[in-house]
């Protein structure tokens, strides 16, 4: 009779822990309605679904053998202990799975990293230069690539430096790798109506990025850097302060992997140089010692791509009446972004792009809002700003010549352009 109370009882925790396991395996399913299981990525509710899966089969299994043993009525020692000790471990793993998905401080995804090969790489990258190309002769503004694809393009960056091939324009990428060639094309609306306000901030030192990089303060003392990385890392940081972890820097700026120290090295570098502008501020303001993969880049250094937007939006919000800071900023404009340096995370992941159609579109905005007022002076400096970014954009070199035609007339034109002129 106890025999029989402990076989019902087993039964009894089957019938309930199966309905438990199927109700949680519909709940899961539900959230992997918009996923597909042919990706090449396991995620952790797939994960999650395929060991309650397990768990439910073996719960019938268990109740399979309940019900034989009453049948039956045979004698095993220790079957009910073994079975119930089964059902434990089985709750116990499925529902700390299921806590651990739900948690939202922790992912369990567990992505199958993909290879591309060197041949491959060499292709994709081609690709994705010639897109960067046509989005800025198209003024597509190109959006921020993810984490996730950031990873991708650093695989792709390593397996080039390997190849000593050329390019191969009929080689197929697979995935995950073709997320990254639709990431590349992914563009938003509008460079400036769509991206949010640029509100005036104070600054101290300002990080130049069209042109070759310059870091000069507000009292126009240049810092110089002994390694040209140290440059490199303070223009990343003033480029990319929603990430300002080392590991993305590291990521971004080497193809390969380079020891903590060498890097610990440019940081150290990067401070000093900062610190030897002689502004206000300790040592360490400029980019705080931590302890964590963060490493913060004080408020007080900004852009010229910033001060662009700034006094942009200055210009903007006095009705096109103050335009002192504007005019400052656009003849500060010296050449195209990074120019005279080998910045390939910059070409790659679209900051060059959005830097050119930023000033750009700023230039062009700035150039109708002068012709307006009919202010010459604000219309050529516009226009010789862009033509600096972008040497050869038809449109301003159109307002250049109207101009022209129109304060002079045709034939002053004709003598300015003629090549006895230069």
């Amino acid at each position: 009779m106890k025999k029989q109370f402990s076989i019902w009882s087993l039964v009894f925790l089957c019938l309930v822990f199966g309905g438990w396991v199927a109700f949680q395996i519909s709940v899961h399913i539900q959230g992997l309605s918009n996923f597909s299981l042919r990706d090449s990525r396991v995620s952790g509710r797939e994960a999650v679904v395929l060991l309650l899966l397990v768990a439910l089969l073996m719960t019938l299994v268990v109740l399979n053998e309940a019900v034989q043993y009453l049948r039956e009525s045979t004698n095993q020692t220790g079957f009910v202990a073994t079975r119930l000790a089964w059902l434990l471990g089985l709750f116990a793993t499925t529902s700390n799975s299921s806590a651990v998905l739900n948690s939202p401080a922790t992912s369990i995804a567990a992505p199958i990293t993909g290879s591309i090969s060197p041949v491959a790489a060499v292709s994709v990258l081609a690709h994705i230069e010639r897109r960067r190309r046509a989005q800025i002769k198209q003024h597509t503004f190109p959006d921020v690539l993810t984490t996730t694809e950031l990873d991708l393009l650093h695989q792709v960056r390593q397996a080039r430096a390997k190849s000593s091939f050329g390019v191969d324009p009929n080689i197929n990428v697979g995935e995950p790798f073709g997320s990254l060639l639709r990431a590349v094309d992914r563009t938003l609306p509008d460079s400036l109506h769509g991206a949010p306000v640029v509100e005036v901030k104070p600054w101290i030192v300002e990080v130049k990025v069209y042109g070759y990089p310059m870091v000069v303060s507000v009292d126009g003392v240049v810092a110089e850097f002994r390694k040209k990385r140290a440059l490199e890392l303070l223009t990343w940081l003033s480029l990319n302060r929603d990430r300002p972890r080392r590991s993305a820097a590291r990521t971004a700026m080497w193809d390969i992997d380079i020891s903590d120290s060498a890097f610990a090295t440019v940081v150290s570098d990067m401070r000093r140089g900062l610190r030897d502008l002689g502004t206000q501020g300790n040592a360490f303001d400029w980019a705080p010692i931590t302890y964590t993969d963060d490493i913060q880049l004080s408020p007080l250094v900004t852009t010229d791509a910033d001060r662009l937007q700034m006094a942009f939006g200055e210009f903007k919000s006095s009705g096109n009446c103050e335009k002192r800071e504007l005019m400052t900023v656009l003849r500060s404009i010296r050449d195209v972004p990074f120019a005279g340096t080998s910045y390939s995370w910059a070409d790659y992941d679209g900051t060059t792009t959005r830097l050119v159609i930023s000033a750009i579109e700023v230039c062009m905005k700035v150039v109708e809002a002068a012709r307006d007022q009919n202010d010459g002076d604000l219309l050529l400096t516009a226009t010789s700003a862009g033509l600096r970014v972008l040497p050869g954009c038809e449109e301003l070199l159109a307002v250049q010549d109207l101009y022209i035609n129109e304060k002079f007339g045709r034939r002053s034109q004709e003598v300015f352009w003629s090549p006895k002129s230069f």
